[in-house]
């Protein structure tokens, strides 16, 4: 991928010339400007920004995309934007229940197994094996 704009107008101002010494040593041309304009502009799925007006009133776009607070937070897309669900607890497992993502927390002390129960998962006790 590359890492710099496709015109580098600082490498064309430091090989042009002007004609006089009143011209400027290069002039602009719009078409670079624009492969410079499309080349940074984000391709981005509609749904996962809204339009606001930014700098001078020009529109702009903002990414709805929630940053999170802690460390170790899953982002999930819900069909219409990203969000960030809450960070789990230790030996606690994600599942899909009820339609969203939930942590569904593993117990405090002794011998579990994660199972199926009437369509649900859910930590069944056992005898811990010698």
């Amino acid at each position: 991928m590359p890492t710099n704009p496709p015109v580098d107008f600082e490498e064309k101002v430091r090989g042009a010339t002007g004609t006089t010494n009143k011209d400027y040593p290069y002039a602009i041309k719009a078409t670079d400007l624009m492969q410079d304009f499309v080349f940074a502009t984000l391709d981005i799925a509609d749904g996962i920004f809204e339009e606001t007006t930014g700098l001078n009133g020009y529109t702009q776009r903002r990414l709805n995309i929630d940053a999170g607070t802690e460390a170790n937070q899953i982002y999930i897309w819900n069909g219409s934007k990203i969000t960030v669900i809450a960070t789990p607890t230790e030996g606690s497992v994600l599942a899909f229940t009820g339609g969203a993502f939930n942590y569904i927390p593993a117990p405090g002390s002794g011998t579990y197994v994660l199972g199926a129960v009437s369509g649900g998962l859910t930590w069944i006790a056992t005898e811990e094996c010698p």
